[in-house]
């Protein structure tokens, strides 16, 4: 059983909730699902690596001050994002 406080479910902004010092809103999308949308497009020509989507995601994160997700639950996330948002799959057989 997990016990919380009662400034937990207290809502003086709404529907969010305190999740120790953050104050957090169930309706914004996560981080990651915004940079699909907002940031990527797709471009038959390009490879886009992982490593590179990365490095875009957390700079994405940080201009939009948005808590972003460590690498490793990164390439799950953004493999199923990119495939509900433009139908592609992830590649593993390329470098990088």
């Amino acid at each position: 059983m997990v016990a919380v406080d009662r400034t937990f479910f207290e809502a003086p902004h709404g529907h969010k909730r305190r999740c120790g010092e953050r104050i957090l809103d169930p309706a914004i999308e996560p981080a990651h699902k915004l940079f699909i949308r907002e940031a990527l497009t797709v471009k038959p020509e390009r490879i886009l690596t992982t490593s590179d989507c990365f490095d875009s995601y957390t700079a994405y994160c940080e201009i939009q001050r948005l808590e972003p997700v460590g690498r490793k639950p990164f390439t799950g996330l953004m493999a199923e994002g990119i495939r509900e948002q433009f139908g592609l799959g992830f590649r593993k057989d390329l470098l990088g």
